[in-house]
This record gives structure tokens, sequence and C-alpha cells, in this order.
């Protein structure tokens, strides 16, 4: 029995594939000889250096990353804990066009997220905001 799997022709291409694949080869090695002699030539103090280098940069940038962080946490905290002002946040100035509809006011809410703040420190912020309103 015949399945649908099997072909009547004698194949595809016509043989041209080998010649390429030799000729990669061959490109290939020479490639990496050249490689070989490249690296031979470069110093063993060199070589000792390069990974030397790469863990003093990398530790470099970790050490600028957290002092960053840790920077700005101190403000957030500083912040957040009352004893440094925030600015007053910059208001719009809109004119309205003379012959726009009056409109009602905009209905405000403000969600506010206080981790790490205490309910005493909370209830300040809070009495000292309603003052001042």
């Amino acid at each position: 029995m015949k399945g649908t799997w099997k072909t009547t022709s004698g194949g595809g291409g016509g043989g041209g594939g080998g010649v390429l694949v030799v000729l990669g080869l061959v490109a290939a090695l020479i490639v990496a000889r050249s490689a070989v002699r490249v690296a031979e030539a470069i110093p063993w103090w060199l070589w000792a250096a390069v990974p030397v280098l790469a863990v003093a940069v990398i530790g470099a940038v970790a050490a600028v990353i957290v002092h960053v962080w840790r920077a700005e946490a101190a403000t957030y905290a500083a912040r957040m804990s009352g004893r440094q002002e925030l600015p007053e946040p910059a208001q719009r100035r809109v004119t309205a066009r003379p012959d726009a509809p009056a409109l009602p006011p905009i209905e405000q809410h403000i969600h506010h997220h206080w981790h790490t703040v205490s309910a005493a420190d909370v209830a300040a912020i809070l009495a000292r905001n309603h003052k001042e309103n």
C-alpha cells in the first residue's frame, strides 16, 4: 500500500548543497585558526585584567544604584513623616470661553498610600491639612 508520505520523484535539489557545506566548513576553520592566533598574541596579564575590570565595573554600578535607592528612600520617609514639607501642586489657570455653558464643579477624590507611617503621624498630617483648608 502506498502512503501519502511517499513521493514518486527521485528527490530534490541538484547536489550543490554539499559544495556549500564544504566551503562553509573551510571558511569556519580559517576563521577559527585566525582567532587562535589573535588570542595567543594577547599577553596573559591582559587576559587576567579583563575579568577583574568587569567585576569592578559591575560592583561600581551596583554601588551607585544602591546609593541612589537609599537616598530616595530616605527622602520619601522624611516627606511622609512630615519633617520635610512637600511643594504645593501647581494650579492650572483655566480661562473659560464666554460662550461656554457653566459646568458644575468637578468632584475630586484623593487616594493615599501611607505605608510605614504610624497612625498618630497620619492623624497629625490630616489634622494639619484640615486646618489649612
